[in-house]
């Protein structure tokens, strides 16, 4: 490693979810032709809640698979993986 990069975790940087959300939100809506709205108040606050020991790319993953799931303008809980829902 030629530069050590201190950066907090996920958890510790909360006011970024709603926009990574929305990033990859995007992304998949395009990638898969979905015309998703946007995620419902519900989630975004499970999401805001979440301990995130995967990091971001857990997080996207998690949207990718609700995209990939959801048949409606938000997605909602039951587009969320079980044991991400609990």
């Amino acid at each position: 490693n030629v530069v050590d990069i201190k950066l907090p975790s996920l958890s510790e940087r909360k006011v970024d979810i709603p926009l990574l959300v929305g990033h990859f939100l995007d992304k998949y809506k395009k990638e898969l032709r979905k015309n998703i709205k946007g995620v419902s108040n519900d989630i975004m606050l499970l999401l805001m809640q979440h301990e995130w020991k995967g990091e971001i790319w857990e997080l996207e993953n998690i949207i990718e698979r609700a995209v990939i799931f959801c048949n409606d303008d938000f997605i909602t809980l039951k587009d969320l993986p079980e044991r991400d829902a609990a």
